[in-house]
């Protein structure tokens, strides 16, 4: 059991009249104990903080009266306290409970929470942290080296006449992440809501940003990487080597006598040098280093193999669908050989991509545009908590907390790769070096 659970020790104890010998009748004595821990939990616990303001006057000329200050509020004159909401926020975003279910568990603690007012905290929430997710995009622009994809996200139209009857729209979540400048190589993970597909929007989100940009092939991205009119592209296409086995996989899978398979042994070997260089934990110059001498002798006897075969197999089977889709994205397919730093598929998106599908699952669909951007911001801190092993929850109540009051300049405190918990920054501010900075 981990070490920092709370130990409630149960004593069981033999009855007075088994405590003695059943062959002579002494008294037993104790000579050991046996132990055992078993994992228990505690229903939740709701209270009610009644907050008292004490006001003073002046007796003698009565023309002074103070009250005392109340203290700021994650949300201004709401009920909600800043560990409701985040445990509010984490079950709907991180947990994927839709906020209905969540009415019907405050209803078995005989509490009645309408699940507008829930959507109420949840969006007036997502209003505190966006300048959060702002301040992270910043930081993940500098980076070099961006990964994105996206996926559909049904959302209902708005309730007007003209769109009475009719089904909801496909509306889009993006995701954009990498690893940030510093020396520990922190993830930041940001998603973007939008209502439509086309290139604008990941140009519009990316703008300014030069460097390496790792997507499958949609054409959506196309923009980023052509320079047309005023547009000047300073983003490079990586491709995602696990698209092209993917295909070359289902092609084997529909047909296991295809000829698929030589090329999936070859994709396997390019692998396994990744798979060495994070073995011997290998630098960026020493990964480029190792990719050149032993990838790129690899790429050529598949680059060979693809043209070799794209005639003998028909273009619409799935194996001819594979080698097409391998040689019109062989440019971006080669380029991560040319920096250490780049990886071999755009598999770190299509991870954070697993809790916007596993929650879409559950709730099916966006109630509003709205609710998408208020999705967008939550889920990009709750993902980034996650791949840095911060608790969301924890994480969420402190920041509710300070964000009324919190100045902007520091704002870089409460992203959460920066974040250090209330128990962290309270050791910190009594440690002796602290107190000589301090002074």
């Amino acid at each position: 059991m981990p070490p920092h659970l709370q130990r409630e020790e149960i004593v069981h104890d033999l009855p007075l009249d088994e405590k003695s010998c059943g062959h002579c009748g002494s008294f037993l004595s104790k000579i050991g104990v046996e132990e055992r821990e078993q994992l228990e939990t505690v229903s939740v616990r709701f209270i009610v903080k009644k907050h008292k303001r004490l006001k003073y006057a002046c007796k003698c000329c009565g023309e002074t009266v103070v009250l005392a200050k109340s203290p700021d509020q994650a949300i201004e004159k709401g009920i909600a306290g800043p560990n409701l909401l985040a445990q509010v926020l984490v079950d709907k975003y991180g947990d994927h409970l839709p906020l209905y279910r969540q009415e019907q568990r405050f209803k078995r603690h005989g509490i009645h929470i309408n699940r507008s007012t829930l959507w109420n905290w949840v969006y007036l929430s997502s209003l505190s942290l966006a300048p959060l997710v702002e301040a992270m995009k910043g930081d993940l622009l500098v980076v070099g080296h961006i990964f994105a994809d996206e996926t559909p996200m049904p959302t209902l139209r708005e309730q007007i006449p003209e769109n009475k009857g009719k089904k909801t729209k496909t509306n889009y979540m993006w995701v954009y992440n990498g690893l940030s400048k510093e020396e520990k190589k922190l993830p930041i993970v940001i998603y973007d809501f939008t209502e439509g597909r086309d290139g604008e929007y990941p140009e519009e989100f990316l703008k300014g940003f030069s460097g390496y940009v790792q997507v499958d092939a949609y054409a959506g991205y196309n923009g980023l990487f052509v320079s047309t009119g005023n547009h000047l592209a300073g983003c490079t296409c990586v491709g995602c080597w696990a698209h092209v086995r993917r295909y070359f996989y289902e092609a084997l899978q529909a047909n296991p006598k295809s000829i698929g398979e030589q090329i999936l042994m070859m994709i396997s070997k390019l692998y396994k040098v990744e798979e060495d260089c994070k073995k011997e934990s290998l630098k960026t110059e020493q990964i480029r280093k190792r990719r050149k001498k032993h990838s790129k002798p690899i790429l050529k006897k598949i680059h060979t193999w693809l043209v070799k075969h794209q005639p003998q197999v028909l273009p619409k089977s799935l194996l001819g669908k594979a080698i097409s889709y391998a040689l019109s994205n062989w440019e971006s397919l080669n380029v991560y050989i040319e920096d250490g730093r780049l990886e071999i598929d755009n598999n770190r998106s299509e991870r954070c991509m697993k809790s916007i599908v596993l929650g879409r699952k559950n709730y099916m669909f966006m109630g509003s545009v709205r609710g998408g951007r208020a999705a967008a911001i939550i889920y990009s801190l709750i993902e980034t908590c996650k791949q840095n092993d911060v608790d969301p929850v924890a994480y969420f109540a402190d920041v509710l907390a300070r964000i009324p009051t919190h100045p902007n300049k520091r704002i870089h405190e409460l992203l959460p790769y920066h974040w250090k918990s209330p128990e962290v920054r309270e050791a910190e501010m009594a440690s002796p070096n602290m107190t000589e900075k301090i002074a």
